[in-house]
């Protein structure tokens, strides 16, 4: 388990490694969050079979280890990322521009900019506060051409008619795409998790948020049960009474190798966001806090699909 957590923390000292998360993250949020839009509208993920990226390396910079161009869609079936060399001084010679602006102006110089799918994105050096903005970058990339089709869709339709298109594609309203919950219940078939899914979408699409989420607290403690259960069947019924909160599970989890240290932190960031559920919360932060809920649930049955097949 150490030696994972080493891989994945030494990843990010290496560029290419932190493109390749990035790009990884970026299809993975696809599968999760907007399967059915991405497939009935595929030219608004460019990037999900693969993309021509080009970086260019920093150096001698305290501040930023280098800079990512994204090209979007790429003509062969794999990931095409190049490295550009630049002048020693290149970087030291612009010392009076902004770092925000100097992805640009390289990308400017190289004759990149009419060819970006994506603006240039500084790559910060490793340190506490940024060692997760790679994962998150490729979340957002997702999010950003999701919320583009939405953008077109409702400028494109008539206030009085919605065409066709649009009614044979999932609301990405939901906290994660249909084919993500019938992927959950299709692969775990378990009655107990396939009733908490079903009904949490059900509150989740008439607007009873609150519901919604008490809901998937419940189906989030459940996985937790099945994945120990997987493990063995005497794990979970064995634990006492007081030792079953989501907290105590999750620390079960990990100390039983069914999850590392890295996913154990995943699973208490969604324990986390459960317990600060109150009723006086605002609607628009009782749905991130369902997302995040699901990211846990989406986790953990990962983890006990990948067990049952080994």
């Amino acid at each position: 388990m150490m030696d994972n957590d080493k891989e994945y923390f030494w990843q990010y000292k290496d560029l290419k490694k932190r493109i390749e998360a990035i790009l990884k993250n970026y299809r993975a949020s696809i599968d999760y969050y907007y399967s059915d839009l991405k497939d009935a509208n595929p030219d608004y993920f460019k990037m999900y079979d693969s993309a021509r990226v080009k970086f260019a390396v920093f150096q001698g910079n305290p501040t930023w280890s280098g800079v990512a161009f994204y090209f979007g869609a790429n003509d062969k079936n794999k990931d095409d990322i190049e490295e550009i060399s630049l002048p020693d001084d290149f970087v030291s010679s612009y010392s009076n521009i902004p770092d925000s602006k100097l992805g640009n102006l390289i990308a400017k110089k190289l004759n990149f900019l009419g060819n970006l799918y994506k603006e240039p994105i500084m790559m910060p050096h490793i340190n506490v506060l940024t060692f997760t903005n790679d994962g998150l970058l490729g979340q957002s990339f997702a999010s950003e051409e999701a919320e583009k089709w939405k953008n077109n869709s409702t400028t494109a339709i008539d206030n009085n008619q919605l065409r066709e298109e649009l009614l044979s594609v999932p609301s990405i309203e939901l906290p994660a795409s249909i084919s993500a919950y019938r992927s959950l219940l299709d692969n775990i078939d378990d009655s107990e998790l396939s009733f908490e899914i079903k009904e949490a979408v059900s509150c989740y699409k008439n607007k009873e948020y609150l519901a919604s989420a008490l809901v998937l607290s419940r189906a989030l403690e459940w996985s937790c049960k099945l994945l120990l259960d997987t493990a063995n069947s005497e794990l979970y019924s064995s634990l006492p009474t007081s030792g079953r909160s989501l907290n105590a599970l999750a620390n079960q989890l990990e100390s039983h190798h069914l999850i590392n240290s890295y996913e154990h932190n995943q699973l208490k960031a969604s324990i986390d966001y459960r317990n600060s559920i109150a009723h006086a919360t605002p609607v628009t932060q009782i749905r991130n806090i369902i997302q995040h809920i699901f990211e846990g649930i989406n986790l953990i049955i990962q983890k006990t699909i990948d067990s049952r097949n080994n």
